[in-house]
């Protein structure tokens, strides 16, 4: 009597292909997972109109700065405390502008942030009192973003565009 496969190896095939089978699967998720989500650093003009609710648009913040933004607000407890967070992307000249009543050390978490951002903290004049460049999502919840004085607005801007606008603490803003 003689066996054509020994017998270790007749029970080892079904659970090599389902191993097989499940790598597979897994693969082709990542794969799809890498193509169809934006990476944290997706935060550009190709970002599209879909992730700004813009009020307004080509609104110069800073006089001596050539770029223009497309400004969205949030005005509303629930507005300010979702901020940007949720969102996939943020286009390079889209600008969230948190407008409160008082001035206090308002504070920006990352929560279900998938992009960093850079973060300006103006007084009641619009005069810059905090920056605040490359804020990460991974810094959430272990850091709350505070400015060093009260303010009474915040700017979210896409990464890159604090030195782009090439403003300071002291600088005034327009909008």
């Amino acid at each position: 009597m003689t066996e054509s496969a020994p017998r270790s190896v007749k029970k080892s095939l079904p659970y090599t292909a389902k191993l097989l089978l499940f790598c597979g699967v897994a693969f082709l998720i990542i794969f799809l997972a890498l193509r169809l989500w934006p990476s944290s650093s997706t935060v550009d003009s190709k970002c599209g109109n879909q992730n700004i609710n813009d009020s307004r648009q080509d609104v110069k913040l800073f006089k001596s700065s050539k770029k223009v933004y497309r400004i969205e607000t949030a005005t509303t407890p629930s507005q300010q405390e979702r901020g940007l967070s949720g969102r996939p992307c943020f286009p390079s000249d889209g600008a969230l502008i948190f407008m409160y009543p008082y001035d206090d050390k308002i504070g920006i978490w990352m929560k279900n942030m998938s992009f960093a951002i850079d973060v300006l903290w103006l007084d009641k004049d619009k005069k810059i009192v905090s920056i605040e460049k490359d804020m990460q999502p991974s810094s959430y919840p272990a850091k709350i973003y505070k400015p060093s004085s009260d303010a009474r607005y915040v700017i979210e801007f896409a990464i890159g565009n604090i030195d782009e606008l090439g403003v300071k603490v002291g600088d005034s803003l327009q909008w």
